[in-house]
């Protein structure tokens, strides 16, 4: 559907070029999301199938994938050919395999300047318990099933995903709401802890609104940068929150691959007129600000900060802590029986009665290490830059 502005009378108006694109399956879909995964600098679309066509079983399904038999309701990876159409690429990158996906979104795991996805695998029907899914962009020409060597395959329904630098280490961490639809589906959310298994670059930015909105939600960012051999390269962004069933991070995290340094960032804001912004001198491995109106950038201060585990229990330690070196506040669990209820909700003030951060472990006090899975919920300070998590 492409908006094609206001109408006489004042309404927004659409226009359905489905069949001139090319874009019209899958017939059975749920997530689906713009990205631009090959850094052309055109947005391409993901969708990803979902339903279990004529009670066929996910083992079924993927039985007959692994048998190299027809497979119907495969995902789509549309390229877009940057002349209003676009081709499925999907067969031909890797993505060709079964996905009954529902929570999903988008991010640079390893730095690479390349975008890679995680996917929820949240059909309700327990005959669809598979793995959620990870896939690693190689550089825009095919993509990986990394699900097992990233240890992200979570076998409990997939729900809301989201990336975002929760540690403020440099890297993009995921967290993702699980658990299904029914009362014995239920499951504990989880926090994944990015490694940092290379020293790729990095750079992280805050566009905020004056005129238009505060979190400049639709601006195009291009970062022009210098790789290890000389070359000029361009890496896309688009502020938004990512996928159609998740919810990333408004700050925009670029991997910056091998560059040498950063040359110039370019912004269109999302305004009528579509002001263009150019600015230099940005740095590389931090975190700046750009204001809508000033070509200068503001490089904010960021403190990694480091998860702790806290031993759960019947007779749970008091409502809330404060940490003062990190200015979080931290909740104890409350537990009825085996799971958790609604009614360990906090009636009222919207606080959760539920840990920080829990990986099992039973060691109250101790440091997380990278690539635990770690049960939380989130929201983001935008002035300080710290994402806070809280179990909800």
């Amino acid at each position: 559907m492409i908006n094609i502005g206001i109408t006489k009378n004042g309404l927004v108006s659409f226009q359905d070029v489905t069949q001139h694109t090319g874009t019209g399956e899958p017939l059975n879909s749920f997530p689906c999301w713009f990205w631009d995964y090959d850094n052309d600098g055109w947005e391409d679309i993901f969708a990803a199938s979902y339903s279990i066509q004529g009670g066929v079983s996910a083992s079924e399904m993927m039985m007959k994938y692994y048998l190299d038999k027809p497979v119907e309701n495969l995902p789509r990876l549309y390229r877009n050919l940057g002349n209003g159409k676009f081709e499925n690429v999907a067969p031909k990158l890797g993505l060709n395999e079964p996905i009954y996906g529902m929570g999903s979104n988008y991010g640079d795991l390893n730095n690479d300047g390349f975008l890679d996805c995680y996917i929820g695998t949240g059909a309700p029907s327990f005959s669809a318990l598979v793995p959620n899914k990870m896939y690693l962009n190689n550089k825009g020409v095919s993509f990986l099933d990394v699900t097992t060597s990233s240890r992200t395959g979570h076998l409990q329904k997939g729900h809301g995903v989201g990336f975002g630098d929760f540690d403020n280490d440099g890297d993009e961490d995921i967290f993702a709401v699980i658990g299904g639809a029914f009362e014995g589906d239920v499951s504990e959310n989880a926090l994944f802890m990015n490694p940092s298994g290379n020293n790729n670059p990095w750079l992280r930015i805050v566009l905020e609104g004056r005129k238009v909105n505060r979190s400049a939600i639709g601006a195009r960012v291009l970062v022009q940068l210098v790789d290890s051999k000389g070359e000029t390269c361009y890496l896309f962004r688009t502020v938004s929150g990512g996928s159609s069933f998740g919810g990333n991070s408004m700050e925009l995290e670029f991997g910056l691959g091998d560059a040498q340094r950063v040359e110039e960032v370019h912004v269109i804001w999302p305004d009528k007129a579509r002001t263009f912004s150019k600015h230099a001198n940005i740095p590389m491995n931090k975190k700046i600000r750009i204001l809508e109106g000033e070509l200068e950038v503001e490089v904010l201060r960021k403190g990694r900060l480091a998860f702790r585990a806290y031993e759960q229990s019947i007779n749970p330690p008091p409502r809330f802590f404060r940490r003062p070196t990190d200015r979080r506040i931290y909740y104890p669990l409350r537990r009825s029986g085996a799971r958790q209820t609604r009614r360990d909700l906090h009636p009222g003030r919207g606080h959760p009665h539920g840990p920080v951060v829990d990986d099992g472990s039973r060691a109250a006090g101790r440091d997380i290490p990278a690539a635990r899975r770690v049960v939380s919920h989130s929201w983001d300070h935008e002035r300080e830059g710290n994402i806070d998590i809280l179990h909800q």
